[in-house]
């Protein structure tokens, strides 16, 4: 056996082995088994996954969790999406991740955690979660106040229309009314059931 000819057997071995490991993988997501993507969307995702930033991950998150509804295990992969996206310096993701951490997941450390993360990235959406979180479970009121106050000062219409009325006078039960409201928005099912499968 001459040596191109072992290399070309040991390069064919190599991409048997890369073709098996992605057929597994393929087989094993959540989106494939319920049917939701084929192979060419699942192609575009690792594509995605390997070479985008946080952006295209989050909005495959955000599919990935609308289609998630009584299913944990797309549920759990949407999360992971939310996560890496996150970590690779996302401010949305870090956002849902904090919202879904407090409100779905149980984990009030590793929520504050991702949205001190997105407040740190400037996201006002991160501020006025906080901030209301903070009032309405008595943690850190004046903490919280401070966080709607810049959420206003950078003229978030939800901080502004909250920061008015505190300034009125609405007491804790009205300001966890609000947070709420925007638990329910946040945890929602019901947003973008769509995303463009493009590799541009």
């Amino acid at each position: 056996m001459n040596k191109g000819f072992k290399i070309y057997i040991g390069f064919a071995f190599c991409l048997l082995i890369a073709l098996l490991i992605f057929v597994g993988c393929y087989m094993s997501n959540p989106l494939v088994k319920k049917g939701h993507i084929g192979m060419i969307e699942y192609i575009i995702i690792c594509y995605k996954s390997l070479t985008s930033g946080g952006d295209d991950i989050h909005e495959i998150g955000n599919f990935a969790y609308c289609k998630s509804e009584s299913e944990p295990n797309i549920e759990q992969y949407a999360i992971s999406l939310y996560e890496k996206s996150a970590k690779a310096g996302y401010a949305p993701s870090q956002y849902k991740l904090g919202g879904l951490y407090l409100f779905k997941l149980n984990n009030e450390a590793k929520g504050i955690e991702w949205l001190n993360k997105a407040i740190e990235q400037k996201s006002n959406e991160a501020r006025y979660l906080l901030g209301m979180y903070y009032m309405a479970n008595g943690k850190d009121e004046e903490k919280g106040l401070e966080l709607i106050k810049e959420a206003d000062k950078n003229k978030y219409e939800k901080a502004t229309k909250l920061f008015n009325r505190i300034s009125f006078g609405i007491d804790n039960l009205q300001i966890e009314k609000a947070l709420n409201k925007e638990k329910e928005e946040l945890l929602s099912k019901k947003g973008r059931q769509g995303y463009e499968f493009s590799v541009f």
